[in-house]
Parts: structure tokens; sequence; C-alpha cells
């Protein structure tokens, strides 16, 4: 039992000590969308890693998609011993695992009449002409030492463009009328209507008609 506490132990402070060094657009689920689809958006929470949120389009249809550690929440709850030691090897095996269509890739159900109605609600802000956090001068103003901080991919057959976006609705507040952030916070919202909402990691249920 000492050595069995032990081992789950060190998995434990693995956690807190390596982070997933996945570069999305190096991964053969980011070759997979570009293989497979016209264009993909990706949204992904940085402080969580390989979580992903997808919404890709081909010919007249719109498809959702997530990525993500469905026990990673479970790292800072009680749980019998046994139970927390495979919690945290399960967790350790997706840190592990280069993001792909796995079974960490999980399709969205999505009202029909918001499924295609969310791509030409995004389409129209032309997001290939964003300019992200790096050429915004509101952080010489405004400081936070943590937060949100998103990365968003746009991805096409042929092209892949990452951009950056620290902390929008506290920069939005600060100094506010940057078009290219509130577009983003715009296209946040669209993800966060639309996807299951996952609180401590766990996947909510998503209402469709």
């Amino acid at each position: 039992m000492k050595k069995f506490a032990a081992v789950a132990f060190l998995l434990f402070v693995f956690h807190f000590s390596f982070s997933q060094g996945h570069k999305f657009e190096k991964t053969p689920l980011c070759n997979f969308l570009r293989q497979n689809f016209d264009s993909t958006i990706v949204l992904n929470y940085a402080h969580n890693g390989n979580d992903f949120q997808m919404i890709s389009k081909w010919d007249s249809f719109t498809a959702y998609f997530s990525y993500y550690d469905p026990f990673k929440w479970s790292a800072g709850y009680t749980f019998p011993l046994a139970l927390k030691y495979k919690f945290l090897t399960e967790d350790d095996v997706f840190r592990n695992t280069d993001p792909d269509t796995n079974r960490y890739f999980i399709p969205h159900k999505v009202d029909y009449r918001l499924r295609n109605q969310n791509w030409i609600n995004i389409d129209q802000f032309n997001l290939w002409n964003l300019k992200d956090d790096k050429s915004d001068t509101c952080h010489k103003k405004c400081t936070v030492m943590d937060g949100s901080v998103y990365e968003l991919y746009l991805i096409t057959k042929t092209e892949i463009k990452k951009l950056y976006f620290d902390n929008p609705d506290f920069y939005e507040e600060c100094c506010p009328g940057n078009k290219d952030r509130q577009t983003v916070l715009a296209v946040l919202k669209i993800f966060e209507s639309t996807f299951p909402s996952r609180v401590n990691g766990v996947s909510a249920t998503l209402t469709v008609q």
C-alpha cells in the first residue's frame, strides 16, 4: 500500500511539474483537419494544454468537435487511492498522446438551425485579417497577473494562421475600442454558447432541439 501511495504521489507531482508540449499545428489532428475539411476554426484555452474546440466546414456542411482530457479535473479531488492512481495514470497517458482522431476527439451534436448559422456569423468577421495581441499597446497601460489566454487557429488545406489573445475581456474593459479584440470576444461567445460547458473539466449536457 505504501508503495502504491508513493507512485500515486509522484504522478500527482508530475501533473504540476510538466506541461503538455504539443504544438497543435504540428499534430496529426491538425493534419487530419487540413486534409478533410475546407476550413476549420480551432479555439484553445492555453492554460488547459491540449484542450481544443473546433468548428469545421466542408462543402455546405458544418461539424463541431472537441479534444480534451476527461481526467484532468480529478487531480484536485479526493478518491480512493486505487481510483486516484487510475485517473492520474490515464491523465499521464493523455499528456503523452499526440492530439489525433483518437478517443479524446469527440463530435458534438448541434441544433441544425445553429450548425451553419454559427459559421456564417463567424465568417463575417473576416478572421484572416485579424491582428492578435502582439500588435496591441494596451498591455503597457494595464497589467494582469493571471487570467484567460486564448489561441485561435485558422486552418485551410493550404494555410494555418495562429492568433494569440491574452485576457481579451479584461483588456477591453481597461482600454476599450480595439476592433480585433472585440471581434475575438464575439467569436468566443459563439463558441461558449455552442459547445458544452465544462466545470472543472467535466462536460455538461448540450441541449439540442
